[in-house]
């Protein structure tokens, strides 16, 4: 049996009606613990991308099962619209990408240390409240929801704040927020995510979108022309001040550069030399 949620669950409230009350049951509730999301799902997705600026639409397939997702993305940036079909198919460590335009179909490999991990609320986060959303007139305006939150849960040197609303009875999933931050207290634009799920199906509504197309080739790794290797000087000292900061992510590479630019600049680092240091591709 399959259940359908017509909501547009959107994170701004200001741009939906979304009244948030505590329930009479709520104290009933109030020591809800945390859940996984059902094992089955499609929905539509709509997700604020912070890396590019972007707002990203598309379709979003999940099947915990088999450990695989799949998702369509439309997007819209400086160069047009773009439209890209990717399958993650985690029991073959890949990732499938299909340009919608051209068709062309590529994958890379998805790292061992990259494992399967099923979607759901973090089991340490705490129930804050349940809420309704939408309007509470009639019986089919509105749905409970409940609202789980992690503040400020340490990842390596930075820290993470996860916000989920989720439906109450199947634990089905209607907006996620993680915002992410460095060690110094900047945003994480990496690992930060914004999404909001509506008219979700519990279920796979049509398995053959998992189907890879034929002639699926390996992605090259592209990167840019280099120039010339950064001096002995620049090296040791992009080691010495950003290292830590490397293992953690780009982000935080970044961010230690600024940190540091300008002894950097006295050891004879060049813009290249540093960018190609903390992200090489």
């Amino acid at each position: 049996h399959r259940h359908r949620y017509n909501t547009q669950a959107l994170i701004m409230l200001s741009t939906t009606l979304v009244v948030s009350a505590i329930l009479g049951g709520a104290l009933a509730q109030q020591f809800r613990q945390p859940c996984k999301y059902p094992t089955e799902w499609t929905a539509l997705e709509t997700s604020f991308n912070y890396a590019t600026n972007m707002v990203e639409h598309g379709q979003i397939v999940y099947d915990g099962a088999n450990e695989r997702i799949y998702r369509k993305e439309y997007s819209t940036g400086p160069s047009g619209p773009q439209a890209f079909t990717r399958i993650l198919i985690f029991k073959e460590h890949r990732e499938y990408n299909i340009d919608q335009r051209t068709r062309q179909c590529t994958y890379n490999t998805i790292p061992e240390s990259r494992e399967w991990e099923p979607w759901g609320v973090p089991a340490n986060s705490t129930f804050q409240r349940q809420s309704i959303l939408g309007v509470s007139v009639g019986v089919s305006n509105w749905i409970t929801a409940d609202v789980f939150v992690l503040q400020n849960s340490r990842t390596g040197t930075g820290s993470r704040t996860f916000t989920a609303y989720v439906t109450n009875e199947e634990c089905a999933p209607i907006s996620i927020q993680v915002v992410a931050r460095t060690a110094d207290g900047y945003m994480n634009l990496d690992q930060s995510l914004t999404m909001n799920l509506e008219n979700m199906v519990l279920g796979i509504e049509d398995p053959n979108v998992f189907n890879v197309p034929a002639g699926c080739t390996e992605a090259p790794r592209p990167g840019p022309t280099p120039g010339p290797p950064p001096t002995a000087k620049c090296t040791a000292k992009l080691q010495a001040d950003c290292s830590a900061a490397k293992s953690q992510g780009a982000s935080e590479c970044f961010t230690c550069l600024k940190a540091h630019q300008a002894d950097l600049k006295v050891a004879g680092c060049t813009p290249e030399a540093e960018r190609m240091y903390c992200d090489p591709r």
